[in-house]
């Protein structure tokens, strides 16, 4: 059974970044009502709930620490599916920490 109320902790999470990967595994209804990934309307989109991004449904709300509503994405697009596009976001963050450190290293 799901449980409607778990919230998932996105604390330090990219949420334009972390919007962006959910577009990209979520489904479109249509499929052909798929858009482009607007990172302007991103960023006011991460402010509430996102019912529907560029075409594609989200049906959750990442505007906090705690993203709330996720299994509803889990519903539509695959069991864990947001915790997973979560982890993948973090592992991104990080390897991007660490290319700045380098980079500063290295000049």
């Amino acid at each position: 059974m799901v449980d409607r109320d778990l919230e998932i902790d996105i604390e330090g999470v990219d949420k334009v970044l972390l919007l962006r990967l959910l577009h990209e595994s979520a489904r479109s209804f249509p499929r052909s009502a798929r858009q482009a990934f607007d990172e302007q309307e991103a960023r006011t989109a991460v402010t509430q709930y996102i019912h529907y991004f560029c075409g594609c449904l989200i049906a959750c709300d990442i505007s906090g620490d705690k993203a709330r509503h996720t299994w509803r994405y889990d519903w539509y697009v695959g069991e864990g599916s947001f915790e997973a596009t979560v982890a993948i976001a973090r592992e991104m963050m990080v390897g991007e920490q660490l290319e700045s450190e380098l980079r500063f290293h290295l000049e």
